[in-house]
């Protein structure tokens, strides 16, 4: 009777013979131009001991099938990829690209499949104990046939920045771990804004892996990450049509008060007929979007003749560029210099006077939808590879052709933005002051948008920067604006600087209690060690009042007092001042500090809680 182990031999070579896989495609978002860098391809088993990924190639190591079992799913990963949606990353580990004859082998593979080329091809180290000497003659093979190189799980035990040195792949992938609760982590986003620097230095492309949350996104966006995969965009399955992709920015922001992180969707199991793209939790971004600097312009057929578009030219002087239209639908342009030039060559009436506009039309110029943000129109304008400075971008909504924002407006824009952002932030923190406050609150309302607004305030501040100084007065400030921005990431949430040592929140999220708590925990936790160790055993300092009286005051704690938009009281910037003002005072009753949830809206009662 043959052993288990022989059974599970045989079970291996059948798969591998009979090519028993499952190939799963997982998306790549670039959460900048909002669409699919590419897709990971993975490979499952038939249903059974054998159907996740690590089962099935841990048996196929230990079966001695492991190259065979890596070819077979790649060979069948390449023949499933619709090359359409962009790049196919392909698992292997790199003993196997050691094989003698792998890069003939791979490039046969894409060259052989009509859909698909070596330049769509990615390969993704994901065990790096060759020694890089031996893997770079292959990897410089691969890179002559066009197939990209991407180093797998940064920050995992495997994965150094050593190998990354030597290898120099095109594209790092971070590992999980390193991206997990990073909106709650300074020290990883300290190190990932070094590894940013580092992959800028190297011309790599960072992909953050893993990301499940709507919170861990934003973080990772706001400090420059833009290339992400993980269950929050996309579950492995079907591939993600880039036509679904480009509307990652037309989602809102979550509505749900239930305090949790949103549930990943299981996108293999919807219908047919569903848009993937009602199943995003969450927008990516919080800019002003481009609507605002669009300038009407007129834009003809990509069937009319040339001698058509010199006409609208020489009744429009000040123009720039025509748009040329397939229907309604944008398509690209045509500029003032390049028709002209045609039109005035040698013979240029004659040659070009009656061809179509398209066969001289400009695809390169970038067509964006209105609802686009400025910053990200700036990044797509800046990063055009194309050798000529692109005057303006052509701009769409759902496809259909609205009109053009011009560089020159859009630079304006962003230049006045932060000129007026540097005006009024608060010099030590640089987070926006009372302008910028009364905006963003004014701007809620009018949406008519459910927040909550956390007025914070320093106990026995005044006592502390006596004794100690200006100098570590401003250590506590600064001390509890770095506890805000940890526990109220942007930009889902606004913290503003009031002034001193008087701080607002203003939190998307109405379930933010546990918040508002942690921050006077943290707070109250950290102001210790800003005393002397005298100060600290006897659990305060002696300081004057204000009438010239020796007092005790206790170490600095911090009072929230919080309140929740309510239509009926709420009608502007002032009464929500006003009211989160009253909620304070309240706050500063609490001994020890803590929270005080002032009364409103659909909440019928006050809760008090101490700071820990």
């Amino acid at each position: 009777m043959p052993s288990a182990v022989s059974q599970a031999a045989d079970s291996i070579h059948t798969i591998v013979a009979q090519r028993q896989i499952t190939t799963c495609f997982q998306a790549i978002f670039d959460t900048r131009q909002h669409c699919v860098l590419g897709h990971e391809a993975l490979s499952r088993g038939p249903n059974g001991p054998y159907h996740r990924a690590d089962k099935l190639f841990s048996a196929a190591a230990e079966s001695g099938v492991d190259r065979e079992m890596e070819r077979v799913c790649a060979e069948l990963a390449c023949e499933r990829f619709c090359a359409d949606d962009g790049l196919l990353f392909l698992n292997f580990q790199c003993h196997v690209l050691l094989e003698p004859g792998f890069a003939d082998w791979i490039t046969t593979l894409c060259t052989a499949l009509p859909a698909l080329n070596c330049h769509n091809i990615v390969i993704e180290l994901t065990e790096l104990a060759c020694p890089a000497d031996q893997l770079t003659p292959v990897i410089q093979r691969l890179r002559n046939a066009g197939i990209r190189l991407a180093l797998d799980d940064l920050g995992a035990a495997h994965s150094s920045l050593l190998r990354w040195l030597e290898l120099r792949p095109d594209y790092v992938k971070l590992d999980r771990e390193l991206c997990r609760d990073v909106h709650n982590n300074p020290g990883k986003q300290a190190m990932l804004t070094g590894l940013i620097g580092i992959a800028t230095e190297m011309n790599s492309t960072l992909i953050a892996e893993g990301i499940e949350t709507v919170y861990e996104a934003l973080c990772l966006q706001q400090l420059g990450i833009r290339y992400m995969q993980g269950y929050l965009f996309h579950h492995p399955g079907v591939q993600w049509q880039n036509d679904h992709a480009d509307r990652l920015h037309h989602q809102s922001s979550p509505s749900d008060n239930s305090g949790e992180s949103p549930t990943p969707v299981n996108r293999g199991s919807r219908s047919k007929d569903a848009d993937p793209m009602d199943e995003i939790p969450s927008n990516l971004q919080s800019q002003q979007s481009i609507a605002a600097l669009i300038t009407p312009c007129p834009a003809v057929s990509m069937h009319s003749p040339l001698r058509d578009v010199i006409r609208h030219f020489k009744q429009s002087p000040d123009i720039h560029s025509i748009t040329l239209l397939d229907g309604q639908n944008a398509v690209g342009s045509i500029s003032r210099s390049k028709a002209l030039e045609l039109y005035s060559s040698d013979f240029g009436r004659e040659l070009y006077g009656r061809k179509t506009v398209s066969v001289f039309m400009d695809e390169d110029i970038p067509i964006v939808e209105q609802s686009m943000g400025i910053e990200d129109v700036s990044y797509l304008l800046t990063e055009n590879h194309s050798s000529h400075i692109v005057q303006e971008c052509i701009v769409v909504n759902n496809g259909r052709y609205i009109g053009v924002v011009r560089t020159t407006d859009l630079l304006r824009c962003i230049t006045d933005r932060k000129i007026r952002n540097a005006r009024y932030a608060n010099p030590l923190t640089l987070l926006p002051g009372n302008v910028p406050i009364s905006e963003h609150i004014s701007k809620l309302l009018e949406q008519g948008c459910d927040f909550a607004v956390a007025y914070c305030d320093i106990n026995h501040f005044k006592a502390f920067n006596d004794a100690y100084g200006y100098s570590a007065g401003d250590s506590a400030i600064k001390m509890l604006a770095k506890l805000l921005q940890q526990h109220a990431p942007t930009p889902e949430n606004f913290i503003g600087h009031v002034g001193g040592d008087d701080f607002i929140v203003i939190f998307r999220n109405t379930d933010c209690v546990d918040a508002c708590s942690a921050i006077c925990c943290g707070f109250a936790e950290n102001a210790k060690d800003l005393y002397a160790l005298d100060d600290q055993q006897h659990g305060g300092i002696w300081s004057k009042d204000r009438s010239g009286r020796p007092v005790f005051y206790r170490t600095m704690t911090l009072s929230i007092g919080l309140c929740y938009s309510d239509r009926e009281q709420m009608r502007n910037a002032d009464d929500v001042s006003r009211i989160a003002s009253d909620a304070k005072k309240q706050a500063k009753r609490l001994s020890g500090g803590g929270v005080h949830i002032a009364a409103g809206g659909d909440r019928e009662k006050q809760m008090n809680h101490s700071a820990c």
